[in-house]
């Protein structure tokens, strides 16, 4: 490694934050100058550029040891894994749910890399590997791109800590095939009157309630979830989004900053959620529960959150039920629990038809082909940004165009 000059600061934030980088010479290949990984300081610029003058010696330091591995060796990819999950596991800001995916994908990475030194694995055997998995195993391209996305966060991690050089990283030349991205399904109106003659129908209960206000809504599953009633206020027709409930069984906060908001309800579904409110005080008391401004709308028997991923599994029973979905497969089995082989259990895989995020596709998509302003949508979406409903909604939009052209020509006639 040969680092030209004195390096770079950048400028994060005046005075507290800023950025280092130094360049370390010249790729041989492509005659590209190499940087070296962005170092955050905080401290003010004086403290920066003693801070640049560091980063240089350690990166000379870190150059020297990959020069001389016997001083270092290197550990396998199964060693930095297990280091890099630990350290994950200190982050207080990460949620188990988070975590568990972590530990899942990179168990496919052991499991194809384990054994390598991380200065032994090189793009032809991450490419060869993950196309094998793929035939071998029948791992769909999803799979495979989060495997390479793990693999090249554990690289970039040891690139940083100067375990190999940035130029001799292997996942700079995998060649994955993207996976296509999945189209977003939305209820057309008729379907959607359909659901809604058929939530009406049904004997109110906790669950069937969470799909009337995802309806009238657009909330998130989540948002439904963590939906308490001192955030709704019936008499003026509002709900207000201040938090939800995760699939590790948790409370946190919107997704973003733009996801706290208030929304408006028809009268309608303000008196089903009135007729509601009092039905499950008298569910409650039953229990010998007292139902109270923390209680959530769409709970348990005993006033608790209810579990995602139960509510998710009821959901899909109820849309095949109502001709919403299907399983592809769904066979029985004894458990082997108890006399005679054990209980008899049903089991059901292949789930195709509709979820409970399409709802909020549903929304926006009749929002938006009944010419209701993107401004409006956003907000109902809880959109931090107005292109991203653009962007997933667009085409939409270009149906209004057409329209609109339409309107033009015939006013022009």
């Amino acid at each position: 490694m040969e680092i030209v000059g004195n390096g770079t600061i950048y400028e994060v934030k005046p005075g507290k934050v800023y950025r280092l980088r130094h360049c370390i010479g010249k790729d041989p290949v492509t005659g590209k100058y190499l940087k070296s990984p962005c170092k955050t300081v905080y401290c003010t610029k004086r403290q920066a550029r003693d801070e640049l003058a560091k980063y240089k010696q350690e990166l000379i330091e870190q150059d020297e040891l990959s020069r001389h591995p016997e001083k270092a060796p290197v550990p396998t990819v199964r060693e930095y894994a297990e280091r890099h999950l630990r350290l994950r596991a200190t982050n207080k800001k990460l949620s188990e749910n988070t975590l568990a995916h972590d530990r899942s994908d990179f168990a496919h990475v052991v499991k194809l890399f384990g054994d390598f030194p991380l200065d032994e694995l090189t793009a032809d055997i991450i490419n060869a590997r993950c196309s094998a998995y793929r035939l071998a195993e029948g791992k769909s391209l999803n799979v495979l791109n989060r495997i390479t996305k793990s693999l090249k966060t554990l690289y970039r991690r040891a690139v940083m800590d100067g375990l190999i050089e940035y130029r001799l990283n292997p996942c700079l030349g995998i060649d994955i095939d993207k996976p296509e991205p999945s189209d977003r399904r939305s209820l057309t109106e008729n379907e959607f009157k359909r659901l809604a003659a058929v939530v009406d129908s049904k004997t109110m209960e906790a669950r069937v309630v969470a799909v009337k206000i995802g309806m009238a809504t657009g909330m998130r599953k989540g948002e439904v979830l963590g939906l308490t009633w001192k955030s709704v206020d019936l008499d003026s027709c509002k709900i207000s989004i201040t938090q939800q409930y995760t699939q590790d069984r948790s409370l946190k906060g919107p997704k973003s900053r733009a996801g706290k908001r208030i929304l408006s309800i028809d009268e309608g579904s303000a008196r089903y959620l009135a007729r509601w409110k009092k039905i499950q005080m008298v569910d409650l008391e039953m229990h010998g529960v007292r139902q109270s401004a923390d209680t959530p709308v769409v709970s348990t028997s005993l006033g608790g959150y209810c579990d995602p991923r139960d509510f998710s599994k009821w959901f899909r029973d109820f849309c095949v039920e109502n001709g919403f979905g299907t399983y592809k497969i769904i066979e029985e089995y004894r458990d082997g629990q108890g006399k005679y082989g054990g209980w008899r259990r049903t089991r059901k895989k292949g789930y195709e038809g509709l979820c409970f995020h399409e709802l909020r596709h549903t929304q926006a998509t009749l929002l938006i082909g009944s010419r209701c302003d993107i401004k409006t949508v956003q907000h109902r979406l809880g959109h931090a940004d107005v292109q991203t409903t653009l962007n997933i909604y667009s085409h939409v939009i270009d149906a209004n165009d057409e329209a609109a052209a339409e309107t033009i020509a015939a006013l022009q006639a």
